[in-house]
């Protein structure tokens, strides 16, 4: 779980103010060679120092992942029920006003499948074998 809470406000001849509230959580369980995933964020506000108010919508989404040797399957989906979501952007000052809706079909509804195979062409690598030499021989760095 993550959250936070931020104020943004200006002055020096341009009063503005933002405040937003966030949070994020992710849920993960492991089981022999399965793992799955769920989370959520919720929407966001900025405020930056060039004016420029910033919303982004919630998301949420799962993954499920199995390995086992050398396949790896994965699968997952963000915001499989959502439809239309838009970032919006804008400028509000006594002589302009700016309002610029972003969306486009790759930030709505998405889904993923992966199969990968890792072929190790033969060659016998052991993974776990650490043999970093761990003495110090150094005038700087002497162990007593």
């Amino acid at each position: 779980m993550d959250g936070y809470w931020s104020i943004t406000s200006l002055f020096k001849g341009i009063s503005d103010k933002s405040s937003s509230l966030s949070g994020l959580i992710q849920m993960d369980y492991y089981w022999k060679d399965l793992s799955c995933s769920l989370y959520g964020k919720t929407s966001s506000k900025s405020f930056s120092a060039d004016l420029i108010h910033r919303y982004e919508p919630a998301k949420y989404g799962l993954t499920a992942r199995w390995s086992c040797g050398n396949w790896l399957v994965e699968a997952g989906a963000e915001s499989p029920f959502t439809k239309h979501r838009q970032w919006k952007q804008s400028v509000t000052l006594d002589a302009y006003n700016y309002t610029n809706y972003v969306t486009g079909r790759i930030y709505q509804q998405t889904g993923f499948l992966k199969v990968i195979y890792t072929h190790n062409f033969g060659k016998k690598t052991a993974r776990d074998d650490n043999n970093t030499n761990r003495h110090i021989n150094s005038a700087i760095l002497k162990a007593y």
